[in-house]
C-alpha cells in the first residue's frame, strides 16, 4: 500500500521509527476522513480539530501536505481505489525520541505524519443494536475530548458488543451518564427534541455532531441540543449515531423496551437526508474546477 510519510510517498513495509513516541506509548492524535468521488468531506474542519488535539497535547504543529487534491489523487491511483468510497487517516505522533514519558525528550524531533487511503465500508441502511458497555469513559481525560492514539477502552467496549450480539457499544461515564459510542457520537429522538451527551460528559467533538448541532438545528428547523443523557432515556428513545463513515445511522438500544415510532423514524430519515445532500454539496464544490 502506498503511503504519504513525511512528506515522501512510499510502500516500505517498515517504514516507522522504533523509537517512535506514537508507536510507543499512543502520544499522538489521529483522524478519519471519508472520501467521496476523490472529495475529502468536511477536511477542513477535520483539519481544524486535529490541530485542537496538536495544541491540547502540547504537540509540535506538524507539517501536513499542501497539495491535498494531488496527495489523494496519488495514493487511490497507486491503491487502485477509484472512484470508490474511501477512508482517509491522517496521523500525527510527537516523533521519534528516547524511552520514557518525558516531553522534553521529544522536542527536538519533528513530528511524524503520516497519510493513508483505504477502502471504506460501504453505506448501510441497517439499524444497528447498541449495548451498554461495562467499560467506562472518563469525562476528565483528555483523551475523550480529542481523538488520541489511545483507543483501548473503545475497542474492548466494542469486542464487549459484538460477544454480546449488538453492532456497537454505548460508553456511560464516571457518573453514569452517557458519554458516546465506541467509534461514533450519540444521538436520542424524544418527541420534538434531539439530544446528544455534552463534550463535559465524555462525548467526543465529533465533525457531523457539530454539523448537526450547529446546521442542522437551523436549517432543519429542529431542536438539536447538548444535554445529559441518562440509561433509562436510552432505553425509551429511538437513537442514532454519527461519525465520517456512518453519517446518520439509525440505532436502538437491544434493551430498549419499545421500537421506534413512526415520528422518530421520520425525523432520522430527514436528517439522513439533508446530510446526504450536505455530502453531495461538498463532493461538487470538490471537483468544481476554480474560476
Amino acid at each position: 500500500m502506498l503511503y504519504w510519510l513525511n512528506g515522501v510517498f512510499d510502500d516500505a513495509s517498515a517504514a516507522i521509527d522504533v523509537a517512535d513516541r506514537g508507536f510507543l506509548i499512543g502520544d499522538g492524535v489521529f483522524e478519519t476522513i471519508l472520501v467521496e468521488k476523490g472529495a475529502p468531506i468536511f477536511l477542513d474542519a477535520h483539519l481544524e480539530r486535529l490541530h485542537a488535539g496538536l495544541d491540547a497535547l502540547e504537540l509540535a504543529m506538524a507539517k501536513l501536505p499542501e497539495d491535498w487534491r494531488g496527495v489523494l489523487d496519488r495514493l487511490s491511483r497507486a491503491n487502485s481505489l477509484g472512484p470508490e468510497r474511501a477512508v482517509m487517516r491522517i496521523t500525527v505522533t510527537r516523533g521519534a525520541a528516547g524511552r520514557g514519558l518525558d516531553m522534553a525528550a521529544a522536542d527536538a524531533t519533528p513530528p511524524t505524519v503520516l497519510v493513508t487511503l483505504a477502502p471504506a465500508p460501504p453505506s448501510s441502511d441497517k439499524i444497528l443494536n447498541l449495548q451498554i458497555s461495562s467499560y467506562r469513559r472518563s469525562e476528565h481525560s483528555i483523551t475523550a475530548r480529542c481523538k488520541t492514539l489511545n483507543y483501548t477502552d473503545n475497542i474492548l467496549a466494542r469486542a464487549e458488543a459484538r460477544e454480546g450480539g449488538a453492532d456497537e457499544a454505548i460508553l456511560l461515564n464516571t457518573r453514569g451518564m452517557a458519554a458516546c459510542a465506541a467509534a461514533s457520537n450519540l444521538f436520542v429522538v424524544s418527541g420534538d427534541r434531539i439530544s446528544t451527551p455534552k463534550v463535559s460528559d465524555g462525548a467526543l467533538p465529533g465533525v457531523v455532531r457539530r454539523k448537526l448541532l450547529e446546521e442542522a438545528a437551523i436549517s432543519e428547523d429542529l431542536a438539536i441540543a447538548e444535554t445529559a443523557i441518562t440509561p433509562e432515556q436510552l432505553g425509551r428513545s429511538a437513537c442514532f449515531l454519527t461519525n465520517s463513515l456512518l453519517g446518520v445511522a439509525p440505532a436502538t438500544l437491544m434493551s430498549a423496551r419499545a421500537a421506534m415510532d413512526a415520528k422518530a423514524v421520520e425525523t432520522i430519515d430527514r436528517l439522513r437526508a439533508w446530510y446526504d445532500a450536505l455530502v453531495a454539496a461538498e463532493v461538487a464544490r470538490w471537483n468544481t474546477p476554480s474560476s
